[in-house]
């Protein structure tokens, strides 16, 4: 042991770890012996300091196998050969850390004459061999690191309109490129600026403004340190106001692999991606809006094709069966009642069709007049009764603190609501089944307005929560009309919602599957403070006899519509006279004179000359008396009437025709006029 310190030491050997020293004695006829200083010691990582036989013995059991015959064979040359030094590496089982790779470097002492004695240092060089197996690049990285650094940040520039480095702990920038034709849209040089997050806050005041506080936040120092600690690179997209329009550009944070203090930030204009990834994404979203309609259509005229075809099959089937039994004339009656509700079923249908048309068109106007509410609430009621009767369904109508009765609102919209609803509730709940319809005024906070809650309940089938969630898509059921057997668009609620949102109210549905369903329409009406009577809000009673002997011009292009038309004006005693399209009407009347027609019924549609251009037409004839003409057409809606009016005619009627609106309409134009 007295020979360590003539150990010979390289730098290496010195600069890579601990060193620990280390003697073996090998005798003929004794066990062999091991010395060694505390650093060997540590290296072995022995709880205790052993020496002699027992350190030799639990050294040498601990290499692991294979390793024991390369030890022995390198002291037998030694043991030959006394004036070299031999170094090994071998593997051995350190009782902490598992298997070590151990480095041994060595001579025989040539002073020991009792037997062998080797001298030498040992070190665990498991760390290094770990090193070149990852690869000895990294060592190079660490010699080359700045060169390095400085061509990947040149590399990263080529594209980049700004690189720059910021030092976590100065806060100092070193900037590597400034794109002139980027800065020259900032306010100031970025060479005005000293630290590195000073710069980006300025950039934030050149970004549109919605997005500075956003960029203010993910770039402060901080955030960009905390996020950089998880992930080894950070993007945030703004957008640059250039040129007074917006240009989305992305800022890059990364940590510097060679430096742990340093981040690299680039700057680089993505505006054309973005864009063109927009694109791309409108021309998905337009495919599935498409193939939703497209879908929606086919699942519409599925259910159209049924729905349609129950009330024509009733219609053709009551129709032959009439014919059939023309000599009983309480059966065909018969025949033509079924006949006439199945049209009307019809009727309801296409309506229900036209009006969601002209509503996702944005075509709907509100025709604002006073209403008395409870009056319209006791009419609707009225309305069902007899149906609730005959389907042995208990229908209660219920009013609740309502204190202003006469408001302002579009009384067929609201009616078309409250009816859609009370009919579903009707149509829904089971014989025995009980329906409460309620008006209740509530507390109103705006001025001039009052709000009004109607509520329907019934004990109905009921909806399950996944139909509630779309029961205003259009065309949406349940059950589809062939398997619930009850007839139906899917139109009903959509409409009413659509409606609901016109009128600015809010619809509220409450269900349960088998127990029943509450549905809630909340309105809020302008009130009415006008000296508007009951009497006033009347039609006045109209007698048809007055028609009787009155000149009528009836013009319609369709003859099977000019036959039924004057088939039910020859029962009211009125002289018809036809023309079948506006230019005979109108050469008619410059014929005839002042006196000849009391009043004309025009078609709207027709060829040669439609029915406004021949309104126009008679208007300009400067006759001594004014001809009242009424519309006569299968444009039903409320804008189609004010077209007819500010056309110059007098009134609408819808086709098909109500015979007594159509009656109550000619009454009122062939009366005295009051003065």
């Amino acid at each position: 042991m007295e020979r360590f310190g003539s150990i010979p030491m390289s730098n290496e050997l010195k600069n890579i770890g601990v060193v620990g020293r280390f003697a073996v004695e090998m005798d003929e006829g004794r066990p062999a012996r091991m010395y060694g200083d505390d650093a060997l010691i540590s290296i072995l990582g022995a709880d205790h300091v052993p020496a002699g036989e027992e350190l030799f013995a639990w050294w040498q059991k601990r290499v692991v196998e294979g390793y024991l015959e390369s030890i022995e064979s390198a002291a037998s040359i030694h043991n030959d050969i006394n004036d070299i030094h031999i170094e090994i590496r071998y593997e051995w089982k350190h009782p902490k850390k598992g298997v070590i790779t151990v480095r041994s470097f060595g001579f025989v002492n040539p002073d020991y004459k009792e037997g062998m004695r080797t001298e030498g240092l040992i070190q665990d060089i498991t760390g290094l061999i770990r090193l070149e197996r990852d690869g000895y690049e990294l060592l190079l990285k660490k010699i080359n690191e700045d060169n390095r650094t400085r061509s990947v940040i040149s590399c990263l520039a080529n594209d980049y309109d700004f690189v720059a480095h910021i030092n976590r702990s100065t806060d100092s920038i070193k900037i590597y490129k400034a794109n002139e034709l980027f800065l020259k849209h900032l306010k100031r040089p970025v060479i005005d600026f000293n630290t590195g997050f000073e710069l980006l806050n300025y950039f934030a005041e050149n970004l549109h403004e919605e997005d500075r506080e956003m960029f203010i936040r993910k770039a402060g120092k901080k955030n960009v340190d905390t996020v950089l600690k998880k992930v080894e690179t950070y993007q945030i997209i703004v957008r640059f106001m250039i040129d007074g329009e917006p240009k989305f550009y992305r800022f890059k944070f990364a940590s510097d692999k060679t430096d742990s203090d340093e981040i690299v930030v680039g700057v680089i204009n993505i505006d054309k991606t973005i864009r063109e990834r927009e694109k791309r994404e409108e021309l998905r979203n337009a495919v599935k809006v498409a193939n939703a309609e497209n879908n929606a259509k086919t699942a519409f005229l599925f259910n159209m094709s049924h729905d349609i075809r129950t009330p024509v099959n009733a219609i053709t089937g009551y129709t032959a069966m009439a014919k059939k039994y023309v000599d009983s004339p309480q059966k065909v009656k018969d025949c033509l009642d079924k006949a006439e509700i199945a049209s009307k079923g019809l009727m309801r249908l296409i309506n229900q069709v036209l009006d969601m048309s002209r509503i996702e068109a944005g075509k709907v106007e509100l025709h604002m007049q006073p209403v008395n509410l409870v009056q319209r609430f006791n009419e609707v009621l009225t309305t069902f009764e007899v149906r609730a009767k005959t389907n042995n369904i208990r229908l209660t109508g219920v009013i609740k603190n309502v204190s202003t009765l006469i408001v302002y609102n579009d009384d067929t919209r609201v009616n078309q609501v409250i009816m859609n609803i009370l009919g579903n509730a009707l149509k829904y709940t089971r014989p025995g089944g009980k329906v409460t319809a309620t008006l209740e005024q509530l507390p109103c906070e705006e001025e001039g307005f009052g709000r009004y809650q109607i509520t329907v309940a019934d004990t109905g089938i009921g909806m399950s929560d996944d139909y509630l969630e779309r029961i205003y898509d259009t065309f949406s059921r349940e059950n589809n009309s062939t398997i619930s057997k009850i007839e139906g668009t899917g139109l009903g609620m959509s409409i009413v919602k659509k409606l609901m949102d016109v009128m600015g109210g809010e619809i509220n549905i409450v269900s349960e599957k088998d127990k029943g369903t509450t549905v809630t329409l909340d309105f809020k009406f302008e009130i009415c403070t006008d000296d508007v009577t009951e009497a006033t809000m009347e039609e006045k009673t109209v007698d048809s006899n007055i028609l009787s002997g009155k000149r009528v011009l009836l013009v319609e292009d369709n003859e099977m519509n000019r036959e039924i038309a004057k088939s039910i004006l020859e029962e009211y005693d009125l002289i018809v006279d036809e023309a079948e399209d506006g230019c005979q009407a109108v050469g008619k009347v410059k014929e005839s004179g002042t006196d000849a027609y009391d009043v004309i019924l025009m078609d709207i549609q027709m060829p040669v000359m439609g029915g406004f251009e021949a309104t126009e037409a008679i208007r300009k004839l400067n006759m001594e008396q004014r001809i009242p003409i009424v519309a006569m057409t299968a444009n039903a809606f409320e804008e189609d009437r004010r077209k007819a009016l500010e056309a110059g005619m007098d009134d609408h009627i819808a086709k098909p025709i109500d015979v007594d609106n159509m009656i109550t309409v000619l009454t009122r134009m062939v009366s005295p006029k009051e003065i």
